[in-house]
């Protein structure tokens, strides 16, 4: 966890343990080979993602190992690089720009359970005359 210090001009600063372990760490070529996935690898590349995740959360420790990852002020930044990645997938093939939500059940929002992330690749399935175009 953190443990705020007094530093030389009395101002708290945040203190983390990192781990010395960076194997599960993303390189740049274990970047290059999910980015390689085609459309029909979409949940490797998925659990690729999410491991890439969990490896740079723990090697930053404290708050990034656990569930309060989002109050660390890191998390944003790993987001965003873990953003970027999807992003280059996406925009490598038009298959890739909707693989991840085909035949995902998840509930968009609590507590409107009839919309799907996977209805977000059929404009005839979203409400009140939505439709969503990716422009690639």
């Amino acid at each position: 966890m953190f443990s705020v210090t007094p530093s030389a001009d009395t101002q708290p600063c945040v203190r983390r343990q990192m781990s010395t372990s960076t194997r599960n760490n993303p390189t740049l070529s274990t970047v290059n080979d999910v980015l390689a996935l085609p459309a029909s690898g979409a949940q490797t590349f998925r659990s690729r993602l999410s491991s890439f995740n969990a490896g740079i959360t723990c090697t930053v420790g404290g708050q990034m190992c656990n569930s309060d990852a989002a109050n660390d002020p890191l998390y944003l930044l790993n987001q965003a690089k873990l953003d970027s990645i999807l992003t280059q997938w996406q925009l490598s093939s038009p298959a890739n720009a909707a693989a991840l939500f085909v035949g995902d059940s998840t509930p968009l929002a609590l507590g409107f359970d009839s919309l799907k992330v996977s209805d977000l690749s059929s404009n005839s399935k979203l409400p009140y005359g939505v439709s969503v175009t990716y422009n690639i």
